[in-house]
């Protein structure tokens, strides 16, 4: 577990960060802030495994990919918390007791959830939780821009809804703002994007439900061998780079996701992974964190930008730099 105490404007940045997790109970943590922990910035990492793989975290969240939820991928925030850009990613069986991908309930407000991809494993993990289970007196500013896909359909007690609360009934609303999300759950024909009440207004109206025709398919399990991880011939941002690409909209998925302003979403996610390929305009000038290309064929360094994002996908040895070198799996 990774934990900070008391901290204030920490930058966690590319790590990969294990839980060695096998489902049930076990009050695991991963990433866990405690205290007065609330204005860090976590960004290009690896987080893996655990029965909450993020736990009360603060700040702004981008860029990270966090693979199987536990019983939710994320549970709890402080408030004003800003969640972008990132994957999050089933790749493991069932757990014992879903309740939400993200699951919010000690009144924190202001959470801004914007451009992130959430896969829920499909008929292998059957998570029938909702994508965000958002507790009494817990306030969302936004849920826009995001891909929900491979949900199973919701339980009753959170209403059949994948924007839900505790209980599958509100008051009042809980989500300021919803609307130009992706959705496609082939299994989860039975429920609906949004609780009624949860959000003002009409939530969704620009939303879009349809084949997001991603560059890849999901990899279960999660292929990464962990011994070439510890033995430093693949990197945090090889792994990042491999997701990130499988990930990507290709242009005939278009219409799953729109921003804001109308764009096509795979125009945005050209553009997205184009500030992070350069020193010169990615986030902070960090440009060795999971860049879309190949990788130097047998090396273990840095991926170059050299594949376009619409590209079909590498040839594995392009991808995976264990398939020429030796390491334990």
């Amino acid at each position: 577990m990774t934990g900070l105490v008391d901290a204030s404007n920490a930058r966690i940045q590319g790590n990969y960060l294990l839980h060695d997790y096998h489902g049930g109970f076990s009050q695991g943590f991963n990433l866990w802030l405690q205290g007065t922990s609330g204005s860090e910035l976590a960004e290009h990492n690896v987080v893996i495994g655990g029965s909450w793989p993020i736990q009360s975290f603060g700040g702004e969240f981008r860029y990270n990919l966090v693979v199987d939820s536990g019983h939710n991928f994320w549970r709890s925030a402080a408030d004003d918390t800003r969640i972008h850009h990132n994957l999050f990613v089933h790749a493991t069986g069932t757990n014992t007791g879903y309740n939400g991908a993200i699951l919010v309930y000690g009144g924190e407000s202001g959470l801004d959830i914007f451009n992130n991809t959430f896969d829920a494993g499909g008929a292998v993990s059957d998570l029938d939780a909702p994508a965000f289970t958002i507790g009494a007196g817990s306030l969302f500013r936004s849920i826009r821009n995001n891909l929900f896909t491979a949900f199973s359909d919701v339980s009753a007690t959170y209403g059949k809804a994948f924007v839900s609360a505790d209980g599958g009934a509100v008051s009042a609303p809980r989500v300021t703002s919803a609307d130009y999300n992706g959705w496609y759950n082939p299994l989860a024909s039975s429920s609906a994007r949004y609780l009624p009440g949860i959000a003002q207004g009409t939530p969704g109206a620009h939303d879009v439900q349809a084949d997001p025709k991603l560059s890849g398919k999901p990899e279960i399990p999660f292929a990464v061998p962990q011994g070439c991880v510890w033995l430093g011939t693949y990197t945090t941002g090889h792994v990042l780079a491999r997701y990130r690409h499988l990930y990507l909209v290709r242009s005939s998925g278009r219409a799953i996701r729109r921003t804001a302003s109308g764009r096509s979403s795979a125009r945005s996610a050209r553009m997205d992974r184009a500030r992070i390929s350069s020193g010169a305009s990615c986030p902070d000038g960090e440009a060795r964190y999971g860049v879309p290309g190949r990788f130097r064929a047998g090396r273990g360094g840095a991926p170059s930008a050299t594949t376009p994002a619409d590209s079909p996908a590498p040839t594995r040895t392009r991808w995976w730099p264990w398939a020429r070198t030796t390491c334990s799996h």
